[in-house]
């Protein structure tokens, strides 16, 4: 890691050489992918992971022309529904308790 910091003083001052916008901007770019390559280093032998699609089909605001009906919404959807409530999904989903998850090795 400590090499990694090294190069990257060497390239802050060679940026603070250079003149030109254009020399400037090569050696940044430079910089970018030199750091790119050592963030693919250091997660190459990670496991894989695939995420499931979290996302919603379809979502939809919701207008209450007063408190009587938003008192009637929460009475025909049948969930919990504050003032501060700012989305809900429907059916109600039930919150994933990932406190008790950890990764583990497989050997």
């Amino acid at each position: 890691m400590s090499e990694i910091v090294d190069d990257d003083k060497k390239l802050v001052k060679r940026v603070k050489q250079y003149k030109s916008k254009k020399q400037k901007k090569r050696l940044n770019r430079y910089k970018r992918t030199v750091r790119l390559a050592d963030n693919y280093r250091e997660w190459k032998d990670m496991p894989e992971y695939e995420a499931n699609n979290l996302a919603p089909y379809k979502t939809l605001y919701v207008h209450f022309r007063n408190p009587q009906d938003f008192q009637l919404f929460k009475r025909v959807i049948q969930q919990p529904l504050f003032v501060t409530t700012k989305s809900i999904w429907f059916p109600e989903k039930k919150r994933a308790v990932l406190k008790n998850l950890a990764y583990t090795d497989e050997e």
